[in-house]
C-alpha cells in the first residue's frame, strides 16, 4: 500500500511542476448517454450522434448505454464506428448480454489507453449488473496519463448511495492521480448519491441549471461530470449540447485545464 500511496504522491508532484512551469495541459470531455442509440423521436440509429460528435469535437468520448452487436442496433458496434468516423480508437465493456450481442459503456480515445479497474458495484435491490470502470490514457500534449473513470449507476434508488460510496472508496487511494469521471446517477441534483459523490469530488458546471433528461425539455441532471484532486482544475467552458433527436438525453461537453494543486504550486 505504501508503494501506490507514493506512486500518486510522485505523480502530484510531477504535475504541479508542470502546471507551474508550462501551463496546465488541457482536455475536452463529452459525456453521454446514448440509449443504444434510440433517438427522442422513437427512431433507433447513431448517424445522428455521429452528426453531434463530428459537430462538437472532443478529446475523449464517455459513451454510456452503448450497444455491440445486438439486434435492435442490426448488429452494428456503436461505439466501433463512432470512434471511427471521428478518428478515435474504441473500448467497449460488456456490462449484460442483450438480443445476441451485448449493452454496456464505452471510451472513445486519441492514443493509448489501458482499464486498470473494473468495479462490480454494490447491489442491493438485485437489478442488472452496475460497474464502475477506471481507465488511463495518454493524450498527445500530456506530459503524463490521465485517468478517466465512468460509473454507471442502477436505476433502483436504494442501489445508488451505496454504489456511489463505492465509487468514492476506490479513488481513496489515489489522491494524486488527475481523474476526470462521470457518473450516471439517473437521480436529480441533492439525492443521496449525488450528495456522496460531492463531498469526495468537485463537480464540473451546475446540474441545476445543465439538465440533459428528456432530451426534448430536460429538467434532470441524470449525468455528472467530476474532477480530482480538489482545486487543481480550471474549467474552461462546460455546456449541454442540442443532440438533433440523437438520443433520448443530451451530451454534456467540457474543457478542462489542470493546474496542480494548490498546495503544491
Amino acid at each position: 500500500m505504501m508503494l501506490r500511496k507514493s506512486r500518486w504522491r510522485l505523480a502530484a508532484f510531477f504535475w504541479s511542476v508542470v502546471g507551474v512551469c508550462f501551463g496546465g495541459p488541457k482536455v475536452t470531455v463529452l459525456a453521454w448517454h446514448i440509449h443504444a442509440g434510440l433517438g427522442s423521436g422513437g427512431v433507433r440509429g447513431i448517424e445522428r450522434s455521429q452528426a453531434v460528435l463530428e459537430a462538437h469535437p472532443a478529446d475523449v468520448v464517455l459513451l454510456f448505454s452503448a450497444d455491440k452487436g445486438t439486434r435492435r442496433a442490426k448488429q452494428v458496434d456503436q461505439a466501433g464506428e463512432l470512434g471511427e468516423a471521428v478518428g478515435r480508437e474504441s473500448f467497449f465493456r460488456e456490462s449484460l448480454p442483450w438480443e445476441g450481442g451485448s449493452y454496456g459503456d464505452a471510451i472513445l480515445y486519441p492514443a493509448k489507453h489501458k482499464m486498470i479497474k473494473e468495479l462490480l458495484l454494490p447491489d442491493v435491490q438485485e437489478e442488472e449488473p452496475r460497474y464502475l470502470r477506471d481507465h488511463l490514457i495518454t493524450l498527445p500534449e500530456w506530459p503524463g496519463p490521465l485517468g478517466i473513470g465512468m460509473a454507471h449507476l442502477s436505476h433502483a434508488s436504494q442501489n445508488r448511495p451505496g454504489q456511489a460510496n463505492a465509487v468514492n472508496a476506490h479513488y481513496r487511494e489515489l489522491q494524486g492521480q488527475p481523474t476526470v469521471l462521470a457518473v450516471n446517477t439517473y437521480g436529480k441534483v441533492g439525492t443521496p448519491e449525488h450528495f456522496n459523490l460531492s463531498v469526495a469530488w468537485e463537480e464540473v458546471g451546475d446540474p441545476e441549471k445543465q439538465p440533459k433528461f428528456p432530451a426534448k425539455k430536460p429538467h434532470t441532471a441524470y449525468l455528472h461530470l467530476f474532477v480530482r484532486p480538489f482545486d487543481a482544475w480550471q474549467v474552461i467552458s462546460t455546456k449541454v449540447l442540442p443532440n438533433s433527436d440523437a438520443s433520448q438525453s443530451r451530451p454534456l461537453l467540457v474543457e478542462l485545464e489542470y493546474l496542480g494543486s494548490k498546495a503544491d504550486r
